[in-house]
């Protein structure tokens, strides 16, 4: 059971005007690469990370969704 998020990042990066900001692409880059790490170390393969697969909650933080095809 997630928390509601409002979009994934696809849906962001198509309503979106104006380019990501350098600090932005920082934090969703680092939240993912958290949560791909922490899968990884207790020997969890996601193999179907996409941008529909990446939720953003309200206050900005990185949720992966999805979790179908894991090993």
């Amino acid at each position: 059971v997630f928390e509601h998020c409002e979009r994934d990042l696809g849906v962001l990066l198509d309503t979106r005007t104006q380019p990501f900001s350098a600090s932005e692409i920082k934090l969703i880059m680092r939240q993912l690469l958290l949560a791909l790490h922490h899968l990884h170390s207790n020997f969890v393969i996601h193999r179907d990370v996409k941008l529909s697969n990446i939720l953003i909650s309200s206050n900005g933080s990185i949720k992966l969704a999805d979790f179908g095809l894991t090993r």
